[in-house]
């Protein structure tokens, strides 16, 4: 006994198994992308209050970040254990902030280049400063 398929049965089955296999990969990608964005929804505040109050703290961190900026700036020579050199002014060339008190600064005076650690925590009153230690430069 012979088996015969006609070509109007195998269009059919290829347009089927086109399908099929459209419908997994379409369901493949819609599982993916519900994958990475899982955590999505955990990450906002549940309310307006809870918003609020990221806000608030997010404002203080860099308000307090600014402080200390400008803190920095403003006292750096009196800071560095190196003083400046051939009339040279003490400039910050860069401040990254390593942890929410602490920060390595980098700055120089035109002729030398230094690199200090400080920690620090931010009063009512201002920014103190309780540590200014040279990690690389002239010593």
């Amino acid at each position: 006994m012979e088996l015969f398929i006609s070509n109007k049965t195998e269009s059919g089955l290829h347009k089927a198994a086109s399908i099929l296999l459209a419908i997994i990969l379409s369901s493949g990608l819609i599982a993916g992308i519900a994958y990475a964005f899982r955590d999505f929804q955990k990450e906002l505040p549940a309310t307006q209050s809870e918003f609020n109050q990221s806000e608030a703290i997010a404002t203080h961190l860099a308000d307090g970040k600014s402080m200390v900026v400008e803190y920095l700036r403003q006292n750096i020579s009196e800071l560095s254990p190196q003083k400046e050199v051939l009339g040279g002014k003490f400039y910050i060339t860069s401040i990254e902030f390593i942890s929410d008190n602490e920060a390595v600064i980098e700055y120089e005076d035109g002729h030398n280049p230094y690199k200090a650690q400080a920690s620090f925590y931010i009063q009512p009153n201002g920014v103190r400063i309780n540590s200014f230690v040279l990690v690389a430069g002239v010593k």
